[in-house]
């Protein structure tokens, strides 16, 4: 698995930023505060939502939980924050999303390899301002839509 593309928007402390990944060696470096670690955190989130059907137990709760883009981590007067990860896998280009907003996280994963069982975390705000945090798995209907 080689990491091609990565996309932060509105996350911690980086607004939006870009970065096209080299395919041998990458180095994060510069001073305390520039987001090294929120760069680190992106993928951590990312890469979670595309390998949650390899695990299970504990591991997939921590995982789970990792997945979701908390308010506290959604840039002052912002509405969401969103993570794109782009990824080469077996000779296919995978994409993986995470978001603040439950409808865009996605990972087309069962797109190109229909054995894997994709559950997605999923966090909602119901009216009375509670929060609903649970999985999503998508249904065979919604797996053949998207994959169009």
């Amino acid at each position: 698995m080689k990491i091609q593309r990565l996309e932060i928007e509105n996350f911690r402390g980086i607004r939006e930023m870009l970065i096209d990944f080299h395919p041998r060696l990458n180095v994060f470096a510069g001073k305390n505060g520039v987001g090294k670690t929120t760069v680190l955190e992106a993928l951590s989130k990312a890469l979670g939502v595309a390998r949650l059907h390899h695990v299970t137990g504990n591991e997939r709760h921590n995982l789970e939980s990792n997945a979701i883009i908390y308010q506290n981590h959604i840039q002052i007067n912002k509405k969401q924050a969103n993570i794109r990860l782009q990824l080469s896998f077996r000779e296919k280009t995978v994409s993986t999303s995470v978001s603040s907003n439950p409808e865009k996280i996605t990972s087309d994963l069962f797109t190109y390899f229909p054995e894997a069982d994709v559950n997605l975390p999923y966090k909602a705000f119901a009216e009375d301002r509670t929060t609903i945090v649970g999985i999503w798995s998508p249904t065979e209907k919604t797996k053949t839509v998207l994959q169009k």
